[in-house]
């Protein structure tokens, strides 16, 4: 169907022809930038999880790291990580900041913090071990981040990367990291098992796995108490 401008101003008054002008001249841009978008989304619902991302920082497309990336990086700088957990347990004795500093910076991590379950020793999964974590009150104590607790915590460390921005409905931030579990966790039915939560496990997280949605992470191990972590935000 042609629209003749000409013939659909003839006789109205100049606002309102310019008007009809101005949307006749950009209605066509609005519908295809539209459908760039829709197209968009239906590739990113038919690919369940391809996981070309948009820089949030950069007007341009990368991906995350690898795993096998992230793997490689961990196995070069073993000694480094898990030095630093030790001195965010407490399992070491107290270092300077600009040595901690230099840690940081070597590993690329961006923040350090508890995962805010209580690992008790010797099975943190045994009914001693939930009787004197409710006895004690722990559990409302890690929740709540006391410093004390880290003894008996996991540790997750953000990975120096900037989150990307995910081609789904919600356009989510999405970012890669480290999980450190003081014993090795529980796997159950694709299910990682802490004496606390339960989160997905998967073979791989890139592409992004399917059990990846907004609000909640999926994790990889690739050794007994060390995992991979994936986060798509709200």
């Amino acid at each position: 169907m042609t629209i003749n401008l000409n013939e659909t101003i003839k006789g109205k008054p100049r606002w309102m022809r310019a008007v009809i002008v101005l949307i006749g001249l950009t209605l066509p841009l609005v519908i295809l930038a539209a459908g760039g978008m829709v197209a968009i989304w239906i590739f990113e619902i038919c690919t369940s999880g391809f996981s070309a991302t948009y820089d949030s920082y950069a007007p341009y497309f990368r991906f995350l790291p690898s795993d096998e990336e992230m793997i490689a990086h961990f196995q070069k700088h073993r000694a480094d990580f898990e030095r630093l957990v030790r001195i965010y347990r407490g399992d070491e004795p107290a270092v300077s900041a600009g040595e901690v500093e230099a840690i940081v910076k070597r590993i690329k991590v961006r923040w350090v913090r508890s995962d805010r379950t209580v690992w008790l020793p010797p099975d943190p999964y045994s009914d001693d071990a939930e009787q004197t974590t409710k006895k004690l009150d722990l559990r409302r104590r890690a929740l709540r981040f006391d410093p004390a607790m880290r003894k008996f915590a996991g540790v997750f460390l953000g990975y120096d990367h900037p989150p990307v921005r995910r081609l789904n409905w919600y356009l989510s931030d999405v970012y890669k990291g480290y999980y450190y579990t003081p014993f090795p966790a529980r796997k159950e039915k694709g299910i990682l098992r802490t004496p606390l939560h339960g989160y997905w496990i998967s073979p791989a997280l890139d592409p992004y796995p399917t059990k990846l949605i907004s609000g909640n992470c999926v994790y990889r191990q690739f050794e007994p108490q060390w995992f991979l972590e994936i986060c798509q935000g709200l």
